[in-house]
């Protein structure tokens, strides 16, 4: 969850550096595009722990003169169940991208024995999926490709 507010405060601060006559940040909840739901699809078929929802929270920065909006963060917004679990198995679940982006960003926590966050490009025929997880006992760095690990590195945990 640290990852996720982190990601947001420093989109914050970058949006008014690169932005200047931005005047406020605003935040509204929607569905997501037709267009976000087939890309978080396309994850979900090569990744059967990838987890989206259709409801989705967008920043935007309002510039002061025209009062245009520009969007500049994405959030899925996941509601915990009756046990204040995320899909019965995470204390903590998030998922992000900046629009009109392929790059999704996704953390999870399930407490000591599985946390861990990763960063999906999806391509029209290819999903690349980087992953750094970690255990009680290792962290391991994957990265696949259309669900296929093509690197794998495992870093032994020493207490």
């Amino acid at each position: 969850m640290f990852f996720r507010i982190l990601l947001a405060v420093s989109i914050f601060i970058t949006s008014f550096h690169i932005c200047e006559a931005a005047e406020k940040v605003t935040v509204e909840e929607s569905t997501l595009t037709k267009d976000e739901i087939r890309m978080f699809k396309s994850i979900a078929k090569f990744d059967k722990n990838f987890h989206y929802s259709k409801k989705a929270r967008r920043y935007f920065t309002v510039q002061k003169e025209t009062q245009a909006k520009t969007p500049i963060l994405v959030e899925l917004v996941f509601e915990s169940e009756g046990n204040h679990l995320y899909f019965d198995e995470y204390i903590g679940y998030g998922v992000s991208f900046e629009p009109d982006s392929s790059i999704v960003n996704y953390e999870f926590d399930g407490g000591t024995g599985n946390r861990g966050q990763g960063t999906v490009m999806v391509l029209p025929k290819t999903v690349v999926q980087t992953e750094w997880s970690c255990s009680v006992t290792a962290c391991i760095l994957q990265v696949k490709k259309n669900g296929k690990v093509v690197y794998k590195e495992t870093q032994e945990q020493k207490y």
